[in-house]
């Protein structure tokens, strides 16, 4: 696909779905304000990430636990991260 038709096609989208951009931006800020110790980027580059050692988001051993794994830590949390419930 070329990228004016892409970029087309993401303008349409975005007009017709301003819930889905609302649901980004709020993934995000939520992401921000409760995952700093990540970083913005995944990476726990962040000065409260190298404080408490968190992991890379972005690494294979992160990458390759499934969906409910990930949700299982998410929820219950796991070594120094914190529960942020269902």
């Amino acid at each position: 696909m070329h990228a004016p038709h892409y970029l087309t096609m993401l303008v349409v989208a975005s007009a017709l779905c301003p819930s889905w951009l609302a649901a980004q931006n709020d993934a995000a800020s939520l992401f921000k304000s409760m995952c700093g110790p990540s970083a913005e980027n995944g990476s726990g580059n962040s000065p409260a990430g190298k404080a408490l050692k968190a992991k890379d988001l972005r690494s294979l051993e992160i990458q390759s636990k499934s969906d409910n794994q990930t949700a299982q830590v998410i929820t219950k949390g796991q070594n120094k991260m914190p529960a942020f419930g269902e």
